[in-house]
């Protein structure tokens, strides 16, 4: 759902007409959870522009897929179980990430291409980060592999922990 100034609207990845009607309104705009349940999330981004200020920003919270759980239930488990909001319980991490209406996931570089093909400039990153018990020693394996064959391994250390990229 999108809130203008307490007239909520549905989003399904289309906005309604009426949203478009105010170029250059807002400060700002927030995807919170939302790009990952689009289909076509550049494209939206890119539309979004036009309602900026011309020094208004957005702030975006993105499932990182390359968190180590996933990592492990792909890898080692063979498994990608979904997560139904509302059906089931949480399951704790990496549920948020495989949440059944996602549509698209993401890494950070996924991220970053797709907020520059959109036409904005990342200035600032956070993350929300989470252990994960006994997934150590497979961090190190994993990261031990990623040097033999001359991969980012500061990317990946970087990244493992990560359930939420914002921006």
């Amino acid at each position: 759902r999108m809130t203008e100034v307490g007239t909520p609207f549905d989003f399904d990845g289309e906005w309604p007409d009426r949203a478009w009607n105010t170029p250059g309104r807002y400060d700002a705009l927030t995807f919170l959870d939302v790009l990952e349940h689009t289909a076509r999330p550049a494209v939206i981004l890119a539309k979004a522009r036009a309602l900026l200020k011309p020094d208004g920003c957005v702030v975006a919270s993105i499932p990182n897929l390359r968190n180590l759980g996933v990592i492990w239930d792909l890898v080692v488990a063979g498994r990608f179980p979904l997560f139904t909001p509302g059906r089931q319980a949480f399951t704790g991490p990496p549920a948020n990430i495989r949440c059944s209406g996602h549509v698209r996931f993401f890494c950070r570089s996924d991220i970053e291409a797709m907020f520059q093909r959109a036409g904005y400039r990342i200035v600032e990153w956070g993350a929300m980060a989470m252990g994960a018990p006994g997934l150590e020693r497979f961090h190190d394996v994993l990261a031990f592999l990623l040097a033999l064959h001359g991969a980012d391994v500061e990317g990946f250390k970087e990244s493992a922990y990560v359930m939420q990229w914002l921006v």
